[in-house]
């Protein structure tokens, strides 16, 4: 049965590839560059975001490019981030220092477990596409709690809720709507797999997807809410945004349907003042 799956789901995702012209980004500009580029689609999606003379922190900062950002356009004080991969983290390094960029510090380790950080030491702390990526929702939040001054403010995009249909980030690879729900983590892995293996997707790039895909922490609308009302901020404003009204229209006719049909989830959470 699971090579039946497997097989199914290759050629079908290779048909589809084909027809709608699917292919993974090739890559080419240094991954910090593109961050950089994208960083004020972030800014745009909060009204009130504003780092100027503050203290921050970013959760999982990828390559660097908004920790430039932050400290050159935003004005940001002072840049903590915390970020799990060893090797990204020497990357930033290398990058933000041939780029001039000062006044950050990056951490290796688990943002659930801040131990570098002092209580209230953070006015403001932001996530761009990691929450999903991140088990044990409440323990972060609680820890975001921790670390945030009073009357600090924490912002958060991140997409698509699980049971969206592309929930498993797969749409260039196995572009087959919900095959993350309706196969096994083993069928989509060994589909990837046999990607690489037959060179129709660059090796890497399949190494960067089964690498995002095994640390999805496949986090719903349901269960992120229930995270956030159980956690030390107790409520939050939580929101998502969809480019497509049709698909936006349709996620907002039932809890079932917003979770399949969701688009660009927002959060901000607040931290009452003393």
């Amino acid at each position: 049965m699971h090579n039946f799956a497997v097989t199914a789901l290759l050629y079908s995702s290779r048909y589809v590839r084909k027809i709608f012209g699917l292919r993974p980004h090739p890559g080419g500009q240094l991954y910090s560059e593109l961050e950089l580029a994208k960083a004020p689609d972030f800014d745009a999606k909060f009204v009130d975001f504003s780092l100027e003379g503050k203290t921050v922190l970013e959760i999982g900062c990828g390559y660097g490019g908004y920790i430039a950002h932050a400290r050159r356009q935003k004005k940001a004080l002072f840049v903590y981030a915390y970020e799990p991969d060893a090797l990204r983290v020497e990357t930033t390094n290398e990058y933000l220092a041939q780029a001039g960029v000062d006044g950050f510090k990056i951490y290796c380790g688990d943002a659930r477990r801040m131990t570098e950080i002092s209580d209230g030491q953070i006015d403001v702390v932001f996530s761009d596409a990691v929450l999903e990526h991140i088990a044990g929702t409440e323990l972060l939040l609680n820890e975001i709690f921790r670390v945030l001054r009073p009357g600090g403010v924490a912002y958060h995009s991140w997409s698509p809720p699980w049971f969206h249909w592309n929930g498993g980030h797969l749409r260039k690879y196995i572009p087959i709507p919900w095959a993350h729900a309706l196969f096994s983590d083993a069928v989509i892995l060994d589909v990837l797999a046999r990607q690489k293996e037959s060179g129709e997707i660059a090796g890497y790039k399949i190494d960067e997807m089964m690498g995002c895909y095994s640390t999805l922490a496949k986090l719903s609308l349901r269960k992120f809410r229930l995270s956030v009302q159980n956690s030390r901020f107790g409520k939050g404003d939580i929101i998502h945004s969809h480019s497509n009204p049709v698909k936006g229209l349709i996620a907002r006719l039932s809890q079932v349907t917003e979770e399949m049909f969701a688009g660009d989830v927002r959060v901000i959470l607040r931290k009452a003042a003393d």
